[in-house]
C-alpha cells in the first residue's frame, strides 16, 4: 500500500511539475526571466501561486492544472473550482502583502510593491486534455479569473506577444463580463473570441456594447480564428511588425546591461519602461529610432543629432531621448553619459509635463559592436526647483541642445484596412 501511495504521489507530481514547465517556458519565450516569479513565497512561507508575472504597473497571476477530461469530455468541476480559488487567494495575499522581495527566474531578489500595480489579472490554465467545455471566464466573486487551456495559452501568447497586449485582451473581457447577468455559449473555442477581438479593432464590437442589455447570447465565431489567420490583414499585420524588432534588440540591449549594472532595480524599471508598449506601439518608437538613425548618418562627422518621442505608459507621461554621435572624440563612455543626461534636463524644460526622460545614445553609425548607452531620469518636482531651471537653461543657452525643434506626427495601424485612406 504504502509503495502504491508513493507510486501515485510521484505521477501526480510529475503531472504538476510539467504543467508548470509549460507556462514557465511559455512566458520566458517572450518575457524576460526578470519579469517572471515562478512559485513566489513570501518570507519563506507556503507557495502564493505557480507563476507571477509583474512589469511595471502590471501583474498577472498564473494558476497551472495538468488535468485530463472525463469520459464526458469534461474537467472535474471541484477541480477547475480549486484553481479559480487559488488564483483569487494569490490575489489577496500579494495585495496585503505589502512590499516584500521575490526571486526571479533569473535567480535574483526583486522589490514587488502591490500599491504600484494598476492593472491586475488573473489567469487559470489546463494544461493536458482539450475539453468539449471549459467556460473561459469565472466572475462568481468580485476577482474574476480567466481559464484558458494549453492551447489557447500557446495562441494567445504567439499573437500577444508583448504584456500590454496581452493584458489589452484581458481587460476588453473583464469590462464584457464581469458581474453582469449574460451568459453566452460560444460555438467555437475563445480563439476565435479572440479574432472577434482582433478583426473589431481590439473590442468585442456591437455585441460588446449590447451585451449588458442581454440575459443569454449564443455566438457562433467557429472558424473565426482559422480563417483571420489566412487573412490578407494578418499577412499586412506580420510584416508591417517586423520593423518593430528593433525596439525588442533596443530591449534585449537594455536588459543585457541590466546584467552588468550596479543598480538593479532601477535598471529593471528602465526595461520595465521600454517594455511597457504594445506591439503596435513599438513599431511606431522603432521606425522613430530608425529614421532618427538614417538622418543622423547623413549629417557631418562632427554632428550631434537627436530625436524626442513623447508617450504615454498608463497615465505616466515617459519622454523618450534618442542621441547619435558623429565626432569620434566624442564617443568615450563619460562623454556620451554627460550629453545625455544634460539634454534630458533641457528635454525636461522644454516638456515640463514629462518628468520621466529614458534616452538612448549610440554612435552615428550603428555596427554590430557600436556601444548603446541608456539612462532614465526621473525629476519631479521636488527636484525641479527654480534656482535648478535656471541652471539648466543657461546650459541649454551654451549648447544650443534642442533650440531647434521641428514636430512631426505620424498614424500607424494595425492591419492596413483600418487606415480610413
Amino acid at each position: 500500500m504504502s509503495k502504491k501511495q508513493t507510486s501515485g504521489g510521484a505521477h501526480i507530481k510529475a503531472k504538476g511539475d510539467a504543467g508548470e514547465k509549460f507556462i514557465h517556458d511559455l512566458t520566458n519565450k517572450y518575457y524576460f526571466p526578470f519579469f517572471c516569479f515562478p512559485n513566489p513565497r513570501i518570507a519563506g512561507g507556503e507557495e502564493i501561486c505557480d507563476l507571477l508575472l509583474v512589469c511595471g504597473s502590471y501583474a498577472i497571476i498564473w494558476q497551472i492544472k495538468n488535468i485530463n477530461k472525463k469520459s464526458d469530455g469534461l474537467f472535474k468541476k471541484r477541480e477547475v473550482e480549486k484553481s479559480i480559488r487559488q488564483c483569487r487567494g494569490a490575489r489577496k495575499t500579494l495585495e496585503n502583502g505589502g512590499v516584500v522581495s521575490l526571486k526571479a527566474a533569473d535567480g535574483n531578489l526583486y522589490r514587488f510593491d502591490p500599491t504600484k500595480i494598476i492593472t491586475w489579472h488573473q489567469i487559470a490554465i489546463f494544461v493536458g486534455d482539450e475539453p468539449d467545455f471549459i467556460g473561459f471566464y469565472d466572475d462568481t466573486k468580485d476577482i474574476g479569473v480567466h481559464t484558458f487551456t494549453h492551447s489557447f495559452a500557446t495562441d494567445a501568447l504567439n499573437y500577444l506577444d508583448t504584456i500590454p497586449d496581452l493584458s489589452e485582451y484581458l481587460t476588453a473581457k473583464e469590462v464584457m463580463l464581469h458581474k453582469e447577468k449574460i451568459g453566452i455559449t460560444l460555438m467555437g473555442t475563445e480563439n476565435d473570441l479572440l479574432a472577434m477581438f482582433l478583426k473589431n479593432g481590439r473590442t468585442f464590437g456591437e455585441f460588446g456594447k449590447r451585451a449588458k442589455k442581454i440575459d443569454m447570447a449564443i455566438l457562433d465565431f467557429e472558424g473565426m480564428w482559422n480563417e483571420f489567420k489566412t487573412s490578407d490583414a494578418y499577412k499586412y499585420k506580420m510584416n508591417a511588425d517586423k520593423i518593430s524588432k528593433g525596439w525588442d534588440f533596443l530591449i534585449h540591449a537594455a536588459a543585457e546591461q541590466m546584467n552588468k549594472g550596479a543598480d538593479r532595480n532601477m535598471s529593471r524599471e528602465l526595461v520595465e519602461i521600454l517594455s511597457s508598449h504594445n506591439r503596435l506601439e513599438r513599431r511606431m518608437l522603432s521606425k522613430a529610432f530608425g529614421d532618427g538613425w538614417t538622418k543622423a548618418t547623413s549629417m557631418p562627422p562632427n554632428k550631434l543629432y537627436r530625436r524626442l518621442s513623447p508617450t504615454d505608459i498608463n497615465g505616466t507621461k515617459v519622454m523618450f531621448l534618442f542621441q547619435w554621435l558623429g565626432d569620434k572624440s566624442k564617443q568615450s563612455d563619460d562623454k556620451r553619459n554627460v550629453l545625455l543626461n544634460n539634454t534630458a534636463l533641457v528635454a525636461r524644460k522644454e516638456y515640463p509635463e514629462y518628468k520621466i526622460i529614458l534616452g538612448i545614445t549610440s554612435e552615428q553609425t550603428l555596427l554590430p559592436d557600436s556601444p548603446i548607452t541608456f539612462m532614465l531620469q526621473r525629476l519631479d518636482d521636488d527636484v525641479w526647483t527654480p534656482e535648478f531651471q535656471r541652471q539648466v537653461k543657461d546650459m541649454q543657452d551654451k549648447t544650443g541642445a534642442l533650440t531647434n525643434l521641428s514636430k512631426n506626427h505620424t498614424t500607424s495601424y494595425e492591419f492596413d484596412d483600418d487606415d480610413p485612406n
